[in-house]
């Protein structure tokens, strides 16, 4: 048995009942969601978000939105990262529509980037990342020196003929070895390339650099 197709008036309404093909949007955001079989009682017209004209096929990247004056194509970016111009945070887009003016998709290479809004891409602040890596290396120069001292004052006891009546010769090599090492640290800022690449002094009785 053949289902009935619903007839409309020329008011809009349906004119006599019966089922019709529509096409679906939701009634909030009005992104289109599907094609639709809806049953019309007579006398009354299409439910909330229901169209009766096709939207075209949507394209990568894109989604179907019904407004106003029909189906549009807008952008659809929801699930990806974008970036804060500002603060270079990552922030998860939800909502459709064009990438608002504060983001970017394009991720920061370090912690040291800018955006450039005449390059409309990051430049990374070469002055603030040389200041940040001076002071983490002075910072570990820092705690390096301070190991250093208590080790040389530690042998500089032992090898005090009013503590020590016998003094160790091996005691007196490793406070030369220490104290050589902390004036190798204290030079460690004139080397090339400083702070970016450092070369730290080989702790006394190790192989390796630190």
């Amino acid at each position: 048995m053949n289902e009935p197709i619903v007839v409309w008036g020329e008011d809009g309404f349906a004119s006599s009942s019966g089922w019709a093909t529509v096409f679906a949007a939701n009634p909030i955001t009005g992104e289109y969601l599907s094609q639709q079989q809806v049953w019309v009682s007579v006398g009354t017209g299409l439910p909330a978000g229901a169209y009766l004209d096709e939207p075209d096929q949507t394209a990568p990247g894109k989604a179907i939105v019904r407004s106003q004056t029909g189906w549009e194509s807008v952008d659809d970016f929801r699930g990806q990262t974008a970036y804060d111009k500002r603060t270079r945070q990552p922030v998860v887009i939800k909502e459709l529509g064009e990438l608002p003016q504060a983001l970017t998709l394009t991720p920061p290479s370090s912690p040291f980037d800018l955006w450039d809004a005449d390059l409309l891409r990051w430049v990374k602040d070469l002055a603030q990342e040389d200041a940040v890596q001076a002071q983490q290396a002075q910072q570990q120069r820092q705690a390096l020196m301070s190991e250093a001292s208590q080790e040389i004052a530690v042998l500089t006891d032992a090898l005090d003929p009013n503590v020590i009546s016998e003094p160790s010769a091996d005691d007196q090599v490793k406070l030369i070895a220490w104290k050589a090492y902390r004036v190798a640290l204290s030079k460690v800022d004139q080397q090339a390339g400083y702070p970016h690449t450092i070369t730290w002094p080989p702790r006394p009785g190790d192989s390796a650099t630190v």
